[in-house]
């Protein structure tokens, strides 16, 4: 009965479904643009995080006296 598949709760309005792939070669290609996906997502983010502690510390007089991010 509820089999907690969250992929039922996307809203596909106007969307064709995805095909599944017929062929290991296929399926592989699919797994490969899904994994450069991630490493580009997790590129941004780094650099993302990289700018933020750049900005905050331009306001820092000297290299030793380095901001902290505060949780």
């Amino acid at each position: 009965m509820h089999d907690h598949n969250w992929e039922v709760l996307k809203d596909n309005r106007g969307r064709n479904k995805e095909k599944e792939p017929t062929n290991e070669l296929e399926r592989l290609r699919k797994r490969v643009r899904e994994l450069e996906a991630e490493k580009r997502e997790s590129e941004v983010q780094i650099a993302f995080a990289k700018k933020l502690v750049e900005i905050r510390n331009r306001e820092v007089h000297r290299p030793d006296d380095i901001k902290r991010f505060k949780k």
